[in-house]
C-alpha cells in the first residue's frame, strides 16, 4: 500500500458526507409527504335533511325488496348522519344478503 489515503481514512469527511446524505434523504421524504395530500371528500356535502329524505326512501325500498346494494346505500346514509352503529348493522345485513347480478351497476 503505497497510497496513505486508504491506510488512514479521514473520519471528519466521512461524518460530513453521512450528515449530508441524511439531510438530503429528509428533504426528499418531507417533500413526498406534502405531495401525497389528496382531498378525501370529492363530492359536495349534502344537508342532513336531504340525507334523511334519501334514507327514508331507501328504507321503504329495502322493506319491499331487500338487496345488498340497498343495504350498502342505507349504510352510507347512516354514516353521513354519524350513526355508525346503524351503518355497521346495515353493512352486515347487506353482507348476509350477498350481491345478486341485478344489483351490480
Amino acid at each position: 500500500m503505497q497510497n496513505p489515503l486508504f491506510a488512514r481514512p479521514n473520519l471528519k469527511i466521512i461524518a460530513l458526507v453521512g450528515l449530508l446524505l441524511a439531510a438530503v434523504a429528509q428533504c426528499i421524504r418531507s417533500s413526498h409527504c406534502e405531495l401525497a395530500v389528496v382531498p378525501v371528500q370529492a363530492r359536495s356535502p349534502r344537508s342532513p335533511e336531504a340525507v334523511r329524505e334519501e334514507l327514508d326512501q331507501l328504507l321503504a325500498a329495502c322493506r319491499a325488496r331487500p338487496s345488498a346494494m340497498l343495504c350498502l346505500r342505507i349504510a352510507e346514509c347512516y354514516r353521513q348522519l354519524g350513526d355508525f352503529k346503524e351503518a355497521l348493522r346495515y353493512l352486515r345485513r347487506g353482507d348476509r344478503l350477498g350481491f345478486d347480478e341485478d344489483d351490480l351497476p
